[in-house]
């Protein structure tokens, strides 16, 4: 006798088996990637990051709504209390007033959290058009920014960078601390992230705007880039698009191009770079004193800089 039961054809049998070891194969995928995690002294901290795919779409489309909603509250502010636009609230409105509340209850970070949604989606697929994978992957990017860039910056630089490179919006998973950590335990101090950072094989500094860049005076980014060039990681410095474009236009004169260039790079300079507790700033200027110092630190960053500019002008010149 057969065992479909009734009203199911055999055929939808086998689609529903199929569908069930796709979502197995889907788990097993998610616990290996959830065992690439940190975990020191209270904190863990994912080694999963977030596609570009997710953050073009599903968080630009949320924050947009939060923005606009704590915009229409009076409660969309900078840090000297006045209102700002929807466009203008930055990674660490975002934490506050999104990341926060959606991982409330949930004991994991962003990343994780996603993560675990999908898979456990994954079992109504017919009514899913993206995989799990689309979402979120063992990080091979580490975006190195300051927390009052604007989100729109953010994604569409990293937007642009995928472009540029021909990359797959789905399959580029980017960590970042603001999704990559559980943000209701402490933040992660300096060890804890040199262990993230020397196991991701791309830093990417986002240097924006491209003619004074914040980048160069925060000092969480300065070590992020130091232990970048420690560990051997491919650095590969990005920009919004406007800043690309303002650069494109200067590529067409030459002369002012040249000297424009040479006082942005002369005045790179990572000397009273602050963060945002005395403590913290001791801690990572020390490092920094003894790593590298604030001189090789500029020419550093100098040099990274100046290969960003060499390839787009080439590009021009195609």
């Amino acid at each position: 006798m057969s065992t479909t039961p009734v009203g199911m054809g055999k055929g939808k049998v086998r689609k529903d088996a199929s569908q069930t070891e796709q979502t197995q194969a889907a788990s097993v995928k998610i616990e290996a990637d959830n065992e690439a995690s940190v975990s020191t002294q209270g904190v863990t901290i994912s080694k999963l990051g977030i596609s570009v795919h997710h953050l073009a779409t599903v968080l630009r489309e949320r924050c947009t709504a939060t923005f606009a909603a704590a915009a229409s509250a009076g409660t969309l502010r900078n840090s000297s209390d006045e209102p700002i636009s929807v466009a203008a609230g930055t990674m660490w409105h975002f934490v506050q007033l999104y990341v926060k509340p959606v991982t409330r209850n949930v004991g994991a970070s962003y990343v994780q959290h996603i993560q675990n949604m999908y898979t456990r989606l994954y079992d109504f697929r017919e009514k899913m058009e993206d995989h799990p994978e689309d979402h979120c992957g063992k990080a091979s990017f580490l975006l190195s920014h300051a927390m009052q860039y604007s989100v729109k910056d953010v994604v569409e630089a990293l937007e642009c960078w995928c472009r540029t490179r021909d990359l797959s919006f789905k399959r580029t998973y980017v960590w970042l601390c603001e999704l990559c950590v559980d943000q209701h335990q402490r933040q992660p101090n300096l060890d804890e992230v040199k262990l993230v950072v020397e196991s991701i094989p791309t830093v990417l500094p986002l240097m924006i705007p491209w003619m004074q860049p914040v980048y160069v005076k925060r000092l969480w980014c300065l070590c992020e880039y130091s232990l970048a060039v420690r560990y051997g990681c491919r650095v590969e410095v990005l920009l919004t698009p406007n800043d690309r474009n303002a650069l494109i236009g200067l590529f067409s004169q030459s002369h002012a191009a040249f000297d424009t260039i040479q006082h942005v790079l002369t005045n790179i300079a990572t000397k009273g770079a602050t963060t945002a507790t005395e403590a913290c700033r001791e801690e990572l200027q020390k490092y920094l004193d003894t790593m590298v110092g604030n001189h090789q630190l500029d020419r550093n960053l100098r040099g990274s800089f100046e290969h960003l500019l060499f390839s787009m002008s080439m590009q021009c010149k195609k």
